[in-house]
């Protein structure tokens, strides 16, 4: 594999100053298409590089008869890296150790390092016939999801394979909130809050979205992340008097909220939250405005409008096959998308949940630069760019 992808890499092998359209008969796409093969190759050579350098880490401890101190201050010494980094890299490579598959991926180059440390770290707290149960399940899809994709799904194994262990890390999580600010090189300072209920954060995030977009004014010169920060700071330092509650969407299987089920609700923008925390958010409506989308086995019932604007159902339907923007590895959350014409209106384009689909402000925009998509029969979506490239982004399950 990565050998085959190595071959396909066209690198530039130019000279300073030379075109590759005028010097070397290509056409724009053409170059295009082959520098994008060619980082896609030097990626592949990168993590291949980067499997075996924690290979040769992992290996230091049998000659230090596996003392970790004495492996982590050979490596700081040799790389120049505090004790803490290099105690990190030490424990990093004996956990791609603990998971040869892990590792032969990224080896092979089909992930990142980056994507490897998210399956790290996901399983590294679990026993050993549990983290390699749940590895097993989701290396075959590792490859073609995102980080933050891959960290979904893998929090929602881990809901799924070991509610009673994540339920009392989640708790001990809890006990660790915090808000915490820190300095910038610049003289700003970083407000964060770490540790916090997931059904909180979420209103919190819809409450702030919700005054800024109606603080916005057309002669705003402020960009949308500037007004949604003075409307957090303004939250905290006084209270505004619009009165409005805050909404959370939720995504949930009519059995989990009946106690029936112990299957894991979804939150767009979020991800997947236990049971526990989707019934605690239905039974917090009287203080709080939920919008709830139920399922049935993960069904949702299908409606459907000639009009342009889809019914309010509709959106809901939407939202409910599709939490976030479709556009490969995008994660805005379909609340916050537009509702996007597959087929467009002016074109003939029916207002169905067949031709409808979410895409965030940003990618729709893509669509009048070039790019195309359609549906694909499994529900997943065929994306083709200016340079004539693929990418195919499958259905997710529902509630995922």
């Amino acid at each position: 594999m990565f050998s085959e992808t190595l071959q396909r890499g066209t690198g530039s092998g130019l000279e300073a100053g030379e075109s590759p359209v005028e010097d070397h008969g290509l056409t724009s796409d053409e170059w295009g298409h082959g520098l994008v093969e060619s980082s896609l190759a030097h990626a592949a050579m990168v993590a291949h590089h980067q499997a075996q350098y924690y290979a040769d880490i992992a290996a230091l401890l049998a000659v230090f008869s596996d003392d970790r101190d004495l492996v982590a201050a050979e490596i700081a010494a040799a790389h120049r890296l505090t004790r803490r980094a290099a105690e990190t890299e030490v424990d990093f490579a004996i956990d791609l150790a603990r998971f040869p598959e892990v590792h032969s991926l990224l080896d092979e180059g089909r992930i990142g390092l980056r994507e490897a440390r998210v399956i790290i770290e996901g399983v590294r707290a679990l026993p050993d016939d549990t983290a390699i149960d749940l590895v097993s399940r989701i290396l075959p899809e590792a490859p073609r999801l995102t980080t933050g994709q891959l960290r979904s799904r893998i929090h929602k194994l881990r809901l799924t394979l070991t509610p009673r262990e994540t339920a009392e890390e989640r708790k001990a999580g809890l006990e660790e909130r915090r808000l915490v600010v820190d300095a910038n090189p610049d003289g700003t300072a970083n407000l964060h809050l770490f540790n916090i209920d997931p059904s909180v954060a979420m209103g919190i995030r819809d409450r702030v979205g919700y005054l800024a977009r109606r603080a916005k004014t057309t002669h705003d010169p402020r960009t949308a992340d500037q007004v949604r920060a003075d409307v957090a700071c303004d939250l905290l330092l006084r209270s505004d008097g619009a009165g409005r509650r805050a909404t959370v969407h939720l995504v949930v299987d009519l059995a989990t909220l009946a106690a029936l089920s112990e299957d894991p609700a979804h939150i767009p923008g979020y991800g997947p939250v236990a049971a526990e925390i989707a019934r605690k958010i239905a039974e917090t409506q009287a203080d709080c405005d939920w919008e709830y989308i139920f399922t049935e086995n993960g069904e949702v019932v299908s409606t459907g409008t000639v009009r342009r604007r889809p019914t309010r159902a509709m959106k809901r339907t939407i939202r409910a096959h599709y939490p976030t923007c479709v556009w490969p590895g995008c994660r805005m959350p379909a609340t916050d998308s537009d509702l996007d014409h597959l087929t467009p209106w002016s074109k003939g384009g029916a207002t169905s949940l067949g031709n409808l689909g979410p895409l965030c402000r940003y990618h729709h925009m893509m669509r009048d630069k070039g790019w195309s998509y359609e549906r694909l029969p499994d529900g997943g979506h065929r994306f083709t760019s200016p340079l004539g490239r693929v990418y195919v982004t499958g259905a997710d399950p529902p509630l995922m």
